[in-house]
């Protein structure tokens, strides 16, 4: 064997050691499953090249249930409270339009189950406000379908956080929450324009705020089977109620 040849041996050796202290700390760090993102097979062989070292990472990799297109995965915390995609800018407040179904993305990276749904009255409303949240199921097109909660319709003439509990299990995929008032709209706590990640797009005239969700006129009441036909896009830079989920369990 040439002298040539051991070095490489000897860096590749190196290089295979390097790997598997990485991913020993990334565990150890991490404290949790690695999760392979990909369409290759789980379980297949790569067969090294003559005179390469073989690399064995002794670990847990599992092919997670991504959903369509590869969502990434993040564990979400029970008892905190999570709702549509966003930066983390503060929250703020808002009193959407009353009879009006208000619809804004949820992404279940993986399947989870819920067990709580709520929103956050910050003013309440006049004599006879009231109002109701729920979940739909996305259509494939990215808007709501069929309603899967009619999770809470409470008055609002009393500020504090309203939650009811539920109990539905998601399999991985787009969700929307929607909320919808009557009578006398109270204030509730929704989220900043600047905040919004933009999963509905930018509109066919490039306008400088993106899609936040979906809007329709709906009169009050118990949530319609299925969302109405004649929704609209509404921006970032307009009403964006706050609903959230708590998550039960990862099953």
């Amino acid at each position: 064997m040439t002298t040539w040849r051991r070095m490489q041996l000897k860096h590749k050796g190196a290089l295979a050691a390097a790997v598997v202290g990485i991913l020993a700390i990334a565990g150890a760090v991490w404290a949790q499953d690695l999760v392979v993102q990909g369409k290759a097979a789980i379980g297949t062989t790569t067969t090294p090249g003559a005179g390469d070292p073989a690399l064995t990472v002794a670990g847990k990799i599992t092919a997670d249930s991504l959903g369509a297109g590869g969502v990434g995965y993040h564990r979400r915390v029970t008892g905190r409270y999570y709702t549509m995609p966003q930066t983390g800018t503060a929250l703020t407040a808002c009193a959407p339009a009353i009879n009006t179904l208000w619809a804004i993305p949820f992404v279940a990276e993986r399947k989870i189950s819920l067990d709580t749904i709520a929103f956050n009255v910050t003013t309440a409303g006049g004599t006879g406000s009231k109002a109701r949240v729920g979940i739909y199921s996305d259509s494939g097109n990215l808007n709501p379908s069929t309603l899967l909660v009619d999770g809470l319709g409470v008055t609002t003439t009393t500020t504090g956080v309203k939650s009811a509990t539920i109990s539905v299990t998601l399999d991985p995929g787009v969700y929307w929450l929607v909320y919808s008032a009557g009578t006398a709209a109270p204030t509730i706590r929704c989220l900043a324009a600047g905040s919004v990640v933009p999963v509905l797009g930018v509109g066919a005239s490039l306008p400088t705020s993106p899609g936040a969700g979906w809007s329709v006129a709906s009169t009050y009441g118990a949530l319609p089977a299925t969302f109405p036909t004649g929704a609209s896009v509404f921006l970032a830079s307009s009403t964006i109620p706050g609903v959230f989920v708590q998550v039960s369990e990862h099953p």
